[in-house]
């Protein structure tokens, strides 16, 4: 792990080293293994998101390093790079890859149930069209994506298996679109 930090930010001593190869190595067992070589490189300074990926590279919030939430961010942004890897370098939906990546960032809480919960009582039913359009609308919008892209990979681990992402992006690099790919794991389109 190689980390670049901005002037003044705590950076690269904050993050668990042996922890985030714990990690990789979990992933890279669901996924493949992390395709940008031996190191995963990162670095903090100020940015609008939290994090972000790009391949072989994460850039984090500063104020992430100095809130302590470092590295859920880094998990997150992580499995970006292992579901683009697992998918042959093939996009799939947006609410797909961030159920992954927020399931594989920190465990389902108490707090995202709570969130989902409200969403299911006083949001209306979408389509996985209209969630994914709700990746580019405003702060409440994105915040209900992930609540739901969320709550979603949660059910599909559930009840299709640990391994059923993983299955669903092994179809993809073999050339069958995601829905398709995920018709066959799932039984559902």
């Amino acid at each position: 792990v190689v980390g670049f930090c901005a002037p003044g930010t705590l950076g690269s001593e904050t993050l668990d080293r042996p922890r985030l190869r714990g990690f990789v190595a979990w992933m890279a067992e669901r996924f493949g293994p992390y395709p940008y070589g031996e190191s995963l490189r990162f670095v903090t300074g100020p940015t609008y998101w939290s994090g972000f990926e790009h391949p072989g590279n994460i850039a984090l919030a500063e104020t992430l390093v100095a809130g302590g939430r470092m590295d859920h961010t880094v998990r997150h942004e992580v499995a970006h790079v292992l579901v683009f890897r697992a998918a042959g370098r093939t996009p799939v939906p947006r609410w797909f890859n961030e159920g992954i990546a927020l399931f594989a960032g920190r465990p389902w809480s108490l707090e995202d149930r709570t969130r989902f919960a409200t969403e299911v009582l006083t949001g209306s039913r979408l389509s996985l069209s209209e969630l994914e359009r709700l990746f580019a609308g405003g702060r409440a919008d994105v915040t209900r994506a992930y609540t739901v892209s969320g709550a979603f990979l949660q059910e599909i681990l559930e009840k299709d298996g640990a391994d059923s992402p993983g299955r669903i992006l092994w179809r993809v690099s073999s050339g069958d679109t995601f829905a398709r790919a995920f018709t066959e794991v799932t039984g559902h389109t």
